[in-house]
């Protein structure tokens, strides 16, 4: 039988090298007031807090 939590942690491991890099993203509006939104924002991978969910950071940059 496999030990879940290494299962686990091996899972996390994959998760953590494809979000490690910086992410670029475009934003096109969004809902309410902001459905006119643009610009760019960026995404980079923190690490994992205890529940074993990602922490990311997010820095966003409108242009209008």
């Amino acid at each position: 039988m496999n030990d879940p939590k290494s299962e686990l942690d091996e899972v996390r491991a994959k998760l953590a090298g494809l979000l490690q890099d910086q992410e670029q993203r475009r934003l096109a509006g969004g809902t309410g007031r902001y459905s006119t939104a643009r610009g760019d924002a960026s995404q980079i991978m923190l690490g994992f807090n205890e529940a074993g969910g990602v922490n990311l950071r997010f820095e966003v940059r409108g242009t209008r």
